[in-house]
């Protein structure tokens, strides 16, 4: 008899067309045959997906090390098959994107066996434990990139609910200005009936100090709203900075903040004028005078820079003559009373240890010139400022002081190469400007 391979073909060639009673059984069992074999020809459709919902969780396996910069040992990983079976099949060794690890072990699981395996609920590798070991669990890869995802989904969760509160509290700051507007227009279309009689009469005066009472009021409850809503800003920056850190120091990056290994300079500069230009503005209340790192106002002598804060810092460059860099504090020893910063520049890729003599804080917020032209430097001035399109600070002279609070310094650099020994004006952010505690030469 011949057997076709056609599995939607009917196998019946060499079967006698007419067969005796005496056959009927033979018939029977000659179909049942056909039926299995067409049945063990079609694979098995939940077999295929445990197949691929396995073999996409070993793909997640390696997605995850690369993600996260993991190193994946084939010699230390193990793959588990928990058989229950009393004669398992051999296990195959796992084999994926050229890396093969072998199976740990070949034994039915049995209760004498189950208690080898601890399993946590980050595990990404397991790995068989000794006798001796049998109730200690392992360090699974994936525990710190866990931490650092959960952290930055609370900060998401935070961040987004900011956000919510930000937006209402902008539709309040729009709706109590509508409501002021009407105010301000009976205040205009009064004064404009007292020029028109050319008198001030009693009328007139109670009823313009009610409508400035109001509009006094009106102005107020706009300014706490703004006021809260620059608080909202102020918090959101601070979990999105407080998040950034966290991935840096877990090594874990976000899909929108790749890992780089070099950041180009012309990306480092976008940032570095970004940051200038999202500097928060100081906004006091009336009588209240700017705070320590307003402008031109130096930090207290006891502060201390926080972990993630900008600063400038003396270093010794490779020629060894000393420069002040742009650098981002990394932590501060208190017992030392010394600071391990990191070059801003990625090129360098270098880490100081300072002392705080050597650290001058950058204002965390802009000065406004119109409210507080006391926090802003003089002209003629000696400052350090961050030479333009680089991440190193040099001495200047202030040139022109901002006019306004959007305005940058403009200041002369100290340049031998000019006759008079400084260089034409440059723009430079308040961000970037600190003060020089050097003697003029």
């Amino acid at each position: 008899m011949i057997f076709t391979d056609a599995v939607s073909r009917p196998v019946t060639r060499g079967i006698p067309e007419k067969m005796s009673a005496s056959s009927l059984e033979t018939k029977r069992v000659w179909y049942g045959l056909q039926k299995a074999i067409r049945a063990a020809k079609r694979p098995s459709s939940q077999k295929l997906e445990r197949e691929k919902s396995y073999r996409a969780l070993v793909n997640n396996i390696f997605v995850c090390r690369e993600e996260n910069d993991l190193i994946l040992s084939a010699d230390k990983t193990k793959e588990i098959t928990l058989e229950f079976r009393k004669n398992p099949p051999p296990l195959h060794s796992l084999s994926s994107r050229g890396l093969r690890s072998d199976p740990a072990r070949q034994e039915p699981l049995t209760a004498s066996t189950a208690p080898r395996f601890k399993f946590s609920t980050f595990t990404t590798f397991i790995r068989p434990l000794s006798p001796g070991l049998r109730e200690e669990a392992w360090m699974d890869v994936g525990t710190v990139a866990g931490d650092a995802r959960r952290r930055n989904m609370s900060a998401d969760t935070k961040i987004a609910e900011l956000l919510t509160e930000l937006h209402q509290l902008i539709k309040q700051t729009q709706e109590e200005r509508s409501r002021s507007e009407h105010n301000l227009l009976n205040i205009q279309k009064t004064h404009e009936r007292m020029q028109t009689e050319n008198k001030t009469s009693p009328y007139y005066r109670t009823k313009l100090r009610g409508l400035y009472t109001t509009a006094k009021a009106d102005a107020e409850a706009e300014c706490s709203i703004l006021r809260h809503a620059l608080d909202k800003i102020a918090e959101i920056k601070s979990l999105l900075e407080e998040r950034r850190i966290a991935a840096k120091m877990a090594g874990v990056y976000s899909d929108s903040d790749p890992p780089r290994k070099t950041m180009r300079r012309g990306v480092l500069m976008t940032l570095l004028q970004q940051s200038a230009m999202t500097l928060p503005l100081w906004i006091g209340k009336p009588g209240e005078s700017p705070p320590p790192l307003c402008g031109a106002i130096s930090a207290s002598s006891d502060y201390v820079a926080k972990q993630g804060d900008k600063v400038a810092a003396r270093v010794k460059a490779v020629d060894g003559d000393e420069q002040w860099i742009l650098a981002e504090v990394v932590s501060y020893n208190h017992s030392t009373n010394k600071y391990e910063v990191d070059d801003i520049d990625e090129e360098g890729k270098e880490r100081h240890t300072l002392s705080r003599r050597r650290i001058i804080p950058l204002p965390q917020w802009k000065a406004n010139p119109e409210t507080d032209p006391e926090a802003l430097f003089s002209k003629d001035q000696l400052v350090l400022a961050l030479y333009p399109q680089t991440t190193c600070f040099y001495r200047a002279l202030i040139h022109t002081p901002p006019h306004r609070p959007q305005d940058d310094y403009s200041v002369l650099f100290e340049d031998t190469s000019y006759a008079d020994g400084y260089s034409p004006p440059l723009n430079v952010a308040q961000r970037y400007v600190v003060a020089c505690k050097e003697n003029k030469k």
